[in-house]
């Protein structure tokens, strides 16, 4: 029954300029057939809406590798990458460390590539700029914890974030806000 749901949501996809794949979800837990799928569905879609741009958003970018030939054009892959930090990041997600995202991320040999941070974490301002610069996104999304009274994150203090932001845009890397900001104007930096 649930496979079947699945089959019928391919054939659905939103008339939209934009559309998350796997909405909040995280695509490598798809099964790779699954992700074929999603991929033949996008490329069927793109006869009738060629101007819509598809996001595939994944902690683990190693995944992508077998998808790069196949994927449209209009299709953006994303990695989320709080920190640079990986001590510890075992306590608080299953994801693969940061620096192995990251390494995976940059190895991937794909024209259209983001970067979610989110929520961010505290990092390392030298070593993290260098990898985002090094990772060479279309953009960043950055944003903070939203919900800082359940969930508790070593977040890094707001100068610190604003001086990143400066490194990157001295970089020529557009940033984005993304939901929580705690108050920082990106327009303006």
């Amino acid at each position: 029954m649930a496979h079947h749901v699945h089959e019928e949501r391919l054939n659905k996809i939103p008339k939209s300029d934009i559309v998350f794949v796997s909405g909040f979800g995280d695509i490598s837990f798809c099964p790779k057939e699954f992700t074929i799928k999603i991929i033949n569905s996008i490329i069927k879609q793109n006869q009738k809406r060629p101007e819509t741009v598809y996001y595939l958003q994944s902690k683990n970018p190693k995944y992508f590798k077998d998808f790069i030939d196949i994927f449209p054009t209009n299709v953006i892959i994303l990695i989320t990458l709080e920190t640079n930090r990986d001590k510890n990041y075992n306590l608080i997600s299953k994801a693969p460390v940061p620096s192995k995202r990251f390494k995976d991320f940059v190895e991937l040999d794909y024209h259209r590539k983001v970067i979610t941070i989110e929520p961010i974490m505290d990092f390392d301002l030298d070593i993290f700029s260098k990898w985002l610069i090094e990772a060479k996104p279309e953009y960043i999304w950055l944003g903070f914890n939203s919900r800082p009274k359940q969930v508790f994150l070593d977040e890094p203090e707001i100068d610190k974030v604003i001086k990143l932001i400066k490194i990157l845009k001295k970089a020529k890397i557009k940033i984005l806000p993304r939901c929580e900001t705690r108050g920082i104007n990106f327009d303006k930096i």
